[in-house]
């Protein structure tokens, strides 16, 4: 049992409880120490009487002011698409070229833009725009359905080989696979289309390979190989190859075709948000 008595140094009453030679004293809480404690405990009360604190079964307890962070969200959520409303509507009856033709809407629709963008195009086209290996990039010149401001509007509504009544349509046929070209004659137009943005090649194979290029591909790559906007059909002229300019990259494209793929976003975006994501991409630099 333990010994209660008096500490001689300090005179306040001990425990009785002793270690190591070592005495408890049986102190009273220092009165700072006691009052902070009180009030926390009295602005806990404070906080659980005005805020949503208590679980019920349903639900929780609303508190006496009615605030919810979720509620705060909504509230301005609302107050935003009411500020928007203004400059929406005077969107509305304008093409994206009319917009960008605007020092005021402009500035709003690259910034709605830029927005819409990040959440719905970073994924294949890169935070910059730059692209990648079968996705556009969009900062260069070479656009196979056009880079006008009314071009990309009509790209970004209706989308490329999608579901949409409206798709924009573009297959490159598996000439080697499917057997309208023998591998020999792969290799042939192979080479020729490489001639034609002067990399290097095999000369004999490429002659042998442009009356195959005429017979094959100049409905929709033109008979220079400048491709038509139309038809979705790239210029085979330039330096920018969507799936690889090499001679693999495109000997893989004449034997196994191509058949690129770009939702159409008229069912997820509206009408002005397609304008405003049209501004900005056209912003980044490319189209002609």
């Amino acid at each position: 049992m333990s010994k209660r008595e008096l500490d001689p140094v300090s005179g306040i009453e001990t425990t009785g409880h002793e270690w190591n030679g070592i005495t408890e004293l049986d102190a009273r809480v220092p009165k700072v120490i006691v009052g902070w404690y009180g009030i926390s405990i009295a602005v806990a009360v404070v906080i659980v009487l005005l805020l949503p604190a208590i679980p019920l079964l349903k639900t929780f307890s609303p508190g006496l002011l009615n605030y919810s962070a979720r509620g705060a969200v909504e509230t301005e959520l609302r107050s935003a698409v009411i500020r928007q409303g203004d400059w929406k509507k005077r969107m509305s009856g304008l093409s994206a070229t009319q917009i960008a033709a605007d020092p005021d809407l402009v500035m709003i629709a690259q910034a709605g833009g830029k927005a819409a963008f990040k959440m719905n195009c970073v994924a294949c086209h890169g935070e910059a725009g730059r692209g990648q290996t079968g996705f556009p990039d969009l900062t260069d010149p070479a656009w196979q359905w056009g880079g006008s401001l009314e071009a990309i509007v009509e790209t970004l509504r209706v989308g490329i080989n999608t579901q949409h009544e409206d798709t924009r349509t573009a297959e490159m046929l598996a000439f080697g696979r499917d057997g309208l070209l023998t591998r020999g004659q792969v290799v042939q137009v192979t080479n020729y289309v490489r001639s034609l943005s002067g990399q290097s090649h095999d000369t004999a194979a490429a002659a042998t390979g442009a009356p195959l290029f005429t017979e094959f591909c100049v409905d929709c790559h033109g008979k220079e190989g400048r491709g038509k906007t139309d038809l979705g059909a790239p210029n085979l002229t330039d330096g920018d190859w969507l799936y690889g300019g090499a001679y693999a990259d495109i000997y893989t494209t004449v034997q196994n075709g191509r058949k690129g793929w770009m939702p159409h976003w008229s069912d997820r975006l509206d009408a002005e948000t397609i304008k405003m994501l049209a501004v900005y991409v056209k912003s980044l630099g490319g189209g002609s």
